[in-house]
């Protein structure tokens, strides 16, 4: 769909990132706001802000000197993403002539001498006259039913001349170089027409080092169906290939038709709420003053500091102990998570290394391997201090949704 349209149809989210916990942090989770979704929503008085994302749709282009397709640009950059499209030849083997073209999806129908491109106009019949020459009305079960016009898509032409539009029948590959961006994070891509014999269909995601890091289904979605593929976001991503088929069996080896549009990645993150010091924290545990997120983790033993959650809070990191140092600034975000706030992907690691450091045990088990008095063992002091350092800047506002007033 072209990008008024993408914007208009998105919904607001509220996600929270819950890492792995033991007992003592249960009280940190409310399962209720976990499963919150698809709603307004306002949090300690930040409005959520909708997802916001870079799209390719298709209509800026570079072409090569045959005419055929070699770059795309998204709706908010100038910067040229390399694209090229190989017709299938036999079982992994593809052509090595560039044959990515532009198809008008919206064209009027019923098309003249149509040559089997019906099956990728959109929207579908359901959606228009019914003389119209569509195929089935197919969906992959997430709502991403084709009932919109998405105007220009992609394909892999059927010959070498870019004039006579049509898709290739037995399919082929469809690479994307994201090296202009440096590395993307690839959230998902539209993808018409994969019938229930194309069904190794699948995106491949690459980083920098030629490593696969993702490798995605394609749903096949039938005769004119359209599947919106999740690629969850997946970051670090300079590469991307689509594979329209093979078939899934022998005899359907050749085929792979169909269409890919509507490509997101580099979405930045929903932001609501705000963040608390560790100061705040400290004084809003117990009493008064108390701030219901604590729970009864102010009493509960920390991991194996040989203290209580508020005990620790309050004890000075003397000689610098970056234990402590960092057991402050986590405590103080995992409360600020609880207390519904959103992160940054650089927070969520963090908070991760931390966890995974003070949660630390031997492999048959046992005592924690970092105590306050041996806090070097699975980690190096200047890893727990750039740790510390991170989830401070978060706490203070500095990086993340802000400091609450």
């Amino acid at each position: 769909m072209k990008k008024h349209l993408l914007k208009a149809s998105m919904l607001i989210a509220v996600s929270i990132v819950v890492f792995g916990c033991s007992k003592e942090e249960e009280e940190l989770v409310q399962p209720e706001f976990a499963g919150e979704s698809n709603q307004n929503v306002i949090l300690s008085n930040n409005l959520i802000l909708s997802e916001s994302c870079e799209t390719v749709t298709f209509d800026k282009v570079t072409k090569d000197n045959r005419g055929f397709m070699n770059g795309v640009m998204s709706d908010k950059s100038a910067k040229v993403i390399g694209v090229q499209a190989f017709q299938r030849t036999g079982v992994n083997t593809y052509s090595e002539t560039n044959v990515a073209n532009i198809f008008d999806s919206g064209q009027p129908t019923p098309v003249p001498d149509h040559n089997q491109i019906d099956d990728i106009l959109t929207p579908n019949k359901q959606f228009l006259p019914a003389e119209s020459l569509f195929g089935g009305i197919s969906t992959d079960g997430s709502g991403s039913t084709n009932n919109i016009p998405l105007g220009n898509v992609m394909i892999i032409n059927r010959t070498t001349n870019p004039a006579a539009a049509f898709d290739y029948n037995q399919g082929g590959k469809i690479v994307f170089d994201f090296s202009a961006y440096g590395t993307v994070a690839l959230s998902n891509i539209s993808v018409v027409d994969v019938d229930s014999y194309e069904g190794a269909s699948n995106v491949l995601l690459y980083d920098m080092a030629g490593n696969q890091l993702k490798k995605v289904a394609i749903p096949a979605v039938g005769d004119n169906g359209k599947a919106i593929v999740d690629l969850g976001g997946t970051s670090g991503v300079v590469k991307m290939e689509v594979y329209l088929g093979p078939g899934i069996d022998p005899k359907d080896a050749m085929t792979g038709s169909g269409t890919v549009d509507n490509i997101t990645f580099n979405c930045l993150p929903k932001v609501y709420g705000c963040t608390y010091t560790q100061g705040y924290w400290k004084t809003h545990a117990t009493g008064k003053k108390a701030d219901p997120t604590w729970g009864n983790l102010a009493n509960s033993i920390f991991y194996g500091s040989g203290l209580k959650y508020l005990e620790l809070m309050n004890t000075a990191p003397k000689g610098g102990n970056a234990y402590v140092q960092l057991a402050h600034q986590y405590i103080a975000a995992k409360l600020n998570v609880a207390k519904k706030t959103s992160t940054t992907h650089e927070v969520e690691t963090a908070l991760a290394s931390a966890l995974k450091y003070f949660a630390a045990v031997p492999d048959g088990g046992g005592s924690y391997l970092n105590t306050i008095n041996s806090p070097y063992t699975t980690a190096t002091k200047s890893e727990l201090t750039n740790w510390a350092g991170i989830l401070a800047a978060y706490n203070e506002g500095k990086i993340g949704p802000g400091h609450c007033n």
